[in-house]
């Protein structure tokens, strides 16, 4: 299994741009491996997971997104890596765990202009705007 981001299905994600470059890289990296193993029995999984309940937000100096203040946009870590590992055994090649998750992947990406998308997942990743504390921005321009 290569653990990927619903990011990597994207055209790149404003402020994110490598973030989600790398993880475009690791779905293709598992898509083309699950046809090269094929023949010999093996199976890649690429799990695209989106939001996650795990230390990313705080580590990546995230915790103000808009997305973490949604509920039911944000997966639980432990559902996730058992629903990614059942896909694994089933031999699913990509795995997008969440409803909302898959609604943006299988449907808006597909529809919309990567522009609009990409304006979207950028709102989703910007500091709320009704936040106390500072945003990125204004942290980066302290240092």
């Amino acid at each position: 299994m290569i653990v990927s981001s619903i990011v990597g299905i994207m055209s790149g994600i404003p402020g994110t741009a490598l973030y989600a470059a790398t993880k475009s890289f690791g779905l293709h990296l598992a898509q083309g491996l699950a046809i090269e193993m094929e023949p010999m029995g093996i199976s890649v999984t690429a799990l695209c997971p989106g939001a996650t309940r795990t230390k990313f937000a705080a580590q990546s100096n995230m915790e103000d997104a808009v997305i973490w203040k949604l509920p039911f946009l944000v997966s639980n870590a432990d559902d996730v890596a058992q629903q990614g590992v059942q896909a694994m055994f089933l031999g699913v090649r990509v795995y997008i765990p969440g409803f909302m998750n898959r609604l943006l992947a299988e449907v808006v990406v597909p529809i919309f202009p990567a522009r609009i998308t990409m304006k979207l997942c950028r709102f989703f990743w910007q500091p709320w705007p009704l936040s106390n504390t500072k945003s990125r921005t204004q942290d980066q321009t302290e240092l």
